[in-house]
């Protein structure tokens, strides 16, 4: 009602005739923002977004060999993207053996944080990982034997990487 009145107003002020378009015109230039905000943070683009873990999850289609495994805990899109491939599911969605790592028991991780548990990749050991950095404990992330193993080859624009294991 009030978007209708402030029309009218400008359009008396205006000395024009009733048009219908005007009224529409402005709805829809008041409901853009707000509409165009939703879809933001219905889309997101961050680590853990549909887009960013199809944009890697093609990455590693691309260059895996056969027989490869890939590791993740966020398995909906990438398992879709690589339906040939062997998805080792680190949070225990389709696999119960993944839940023995739980609780972690880490020095160096921050209380309540919930990650991939340093043994399980130790144990697992897949040809790729693909994990955002809020799912790593860090000191392992950043520790010799992770480093000496696996290597950083793609990033979708978030904190997100693929890491490929050093052959």
């Amino acid at each position: 009602l009030g978007v209708y009145k402030i029309f009218e107003y400008i359009l008396s002020r205006a000395n024009m005739n009733y048009k219908p378009w005007v009224y529409v015109g402005g709805v829809v230039i008041l409901l853009a923002g707000p509409l165009f905000g939703y879809a933001e943070l219905v889309m997101p683009r961050g680590e853990g977004s549909k887009i960013t873990l199809y944009k890697m999850a093609l990455y590693v289609k691309e260059h895996k060999q056969s027989g490869d495994v890939v590791g993740l805990s966020n398995i909906g899109i990438v398992s879709y993207t690589l339906l040939d491939t062997y998805i080792y599911d680190f949070i225990g969605l389709t696999r119960k053996d993944t839940l023995q790592y739980y609780p972690i028991k880490d020095e160096c991780l921050v209380k309540n944080q919930y990650v991939i548990p340093p043994q399980m990749i130790r144990d697992v050991q897949p040809d790729w990982i693909i994990a955002g950095e809020a799912e790593w404990v860090p000191c392992f992330v950043q520790g010799e034997w992770f480093l000496s193993r696996y290597k950083a080859v793609y990033n979708a624009g978030t904190t997100a990487h693929v890491w490929q294991k050093i052959k």
